[in-house]
């Protein structure tokens, strides 16, 4: 789609893996993929700065985890959007393999109540989706919110 993307992961290994994936890339494309290893939890996110934002199976505890939704809502520009997706809470029970913590799982409701206090972001989908592994089906958590357009 031509868009330019930053990567943030804080496992350097995560990073040289995404590095050298890129380097396969065609260079019109490699030019437009940055990465950096960083801490979610600490790092301050320009305000209104991204078309799209990508939490994909981040378990942290319920407080870091609600940080983090918050600040990637607020990084939204006007009609962004904001993809979540990690270990549902019920995978613990009816799913495979994830963390063992529920505290660490999401959950739909859970999202919605936490980006609830973001009023210019709407949660457009939010679901429960099976995933087949090689070890049998999990459960993840599935949300789409986007950020409103400037009036």
């Amino acid at each position: 789609m031509g868009w330019r993307a930053l990567g943030v992961d804080h496992s350097a290994v995560a990073i040289e893996r995404a590095k050298a994936l890129t380097a396969q890339e065609k260079a019109s494309t490699a030019a437009r993929l940055t990465w950096q290893v960083a801490d979610v939890t600490t790092e301050p996110v320009k305000p209104g700065g991204y078309d799209l934002t990508l939490i994909s199976y981040l378990h942290l505890p319920p407080d870091q985890i609600a940080a983090v939704l918050l600040s990637a809502a607020h990084g939204l520009a006007p009609r962004g959007h904001l993809v979540v997706v990690g270990h549902d809470r019920r995978n613990l029970r009816e799913g495979v393999s994830g963390p063992q913590d529920e505290s660490r799982l999401y959950d739909v409701d859970a999202i919605r109540d936490v980006l609830a206090d973001v009023p210019e972001v709407v949660v457009e989908l939010g679901e429960t989706v099976t995933r087949p592994t090689e070890d049998g089906d999990a459960l993840d958590t599935l949300v789409r919110a986007r950020r409103l357009p400037l009036r």
